[in-house]
């Protein structure tokens, strides 16, 4: 009994943790009343320094862990960010992008930049949900993985002139044509 009680109270923290980080977005919205308020809100994320992350959330994700909730595996990309799961829709699209590299740490480094650039461009163009690259690490071989809400989001991720401008920048770095695949959601 005594171990539920402490669950309950765990989890009042933790929504009461979540409640205090919300109402301050919320009373910032609502004193600057913004044009576009989810551009406000994405402007506010963006902006908050990396150690105020870091610290919501190490303590978000230990209140929950001490509430039962259960911790989310993490997994991490070569540039070490969390990917997150994204709501999925009839007309959400995956692309699976899987590179064959030339031997050596050097053009590693080369494609994780090229690639980084363009997951930076990308992500914040509309309908990006999650732009997210992988390694390999035994092998010389690079995974990008992407959600876009639907096609016309992806095509004009490809039609963006930095993307057209990076192409070129694999010329040499590629050991196989890449392993390009599309998919869209069964079921739904």
């Amino acid at each position: 009994m005594e171990a539920k009680k402490a669950q309950v109270q765990n989890m009042q923290e933790y929504i009461a943790g979540c409640q205090a980080f919300f109402e301050k977005v919320l009373t910032e919205l609502l004193l600057r009343q913004p044009d576009d308020p989810a551009e406000f809100l994405q402007e506010t994320l963006e902006a908050m320094p990396a150690e105020e992350k870091a610290q919501w959330t190490k303590k978000v994700t230990n209140q929950a862990v001490a509430a039962g909730v259960p911790a989310p595996r993490p997994q991490t990309s070569a540039a070490g960010r969390s990917t997150e799961t994204v709501p999925l829709t009839a007309d959400t699209v995956q692309v699976v992008l899987k590179l064959a590299l030339n031997p050596g740490d050097d053009i590693k480094s080369e494609v994780f930049s090229v690639l980084g650039g363009l997951r930076d461009k990308g992500k914040v163009l509309p309908g990006c949900q999650s732009y997210e690259i992988f390694d390999e690490p035994d092998k010389d071989e690079v995974c990008v993985l992407q959600t876009w809400v639907n096609q016309e989001a992806l095509d004009n991720y490809y039609d963006q002139p930095f993307f057209k401008e990076a192409t070129p920048s694999f010329a040499g770095l590629l050991s196989a044509s890449p392993d390009y695949n599309v998919y869209y959601p069964a079921g739904l």
